[in-house]
């Protein structure tokens, strides 16, 4: 299934310094949960910006949570 929303990591590569790389990709999580992507696609999508080589691969994606109510 196609997602509603597309991770985009920009300039970031595997060897970005991590807070910057934590900064882009936190605000395009944010992005996928308000175009109503899930945790689970989000982690894939994730999980292929690195083996692709377009994200820390020292960072892993664990969970995160939105409250909808101040979005």
């Amino acid at each position: 299934m196609k997602d509603k929303y597309k991770i985009d990591s920009g300039i970031i590569d595997n060897n970005t310094e991590e807070t910057t790389a934590v900064s882009k990709i936190s605000y395009e999580v944010e992005n996928a949960y308000l175009h109503g992507v899930n945790n689970g696609r989000i982690k894939r999508q994730l999980d292929t910006l690195r083996s692709d080589g377009k994200f820390p691969s020292n960072l892993e994606y664990i969970d995160s949570h939105m409250d909808i109510s101040t979005a």
